[in-house]
């Protein structure tokens, strides 16, 4: 991947708890995983950005996900 998360955020946690629920069906393991990182990257939203810093080669759309997941989860 090009670019990379910014040091503040936990976009590849975030991912993997996304997994969680669209994977593995358990949207509770991925709230609450969700939940126990700091406030303070929780309360992050890629929506209020309007690029992002990763791109990845095979095409995955990094932002939408991470969208996707802040939405999900918070």
């Amino acid at each position: 991947m090009q670019g990379a998360v910014p040091a503040w955020s936990a976009g590849a946690e975030e991912l993997r708890f996304l997994a969680y629920n669209d994977f593995g069906g358990d949207l509770f393991q991925a709230r609450m995983s969700f939940m126990d990182l700091p406030k303070r990257v929780r309360n992050v939203r890629c929506s209020d950005c309007s690029s992002c810093a990763i791109r990845c080669p095979n095409g995955v759309m990094v932002r939408d996900r991470l969208i996707r997941a802040q939405e999900l989860l918070a």
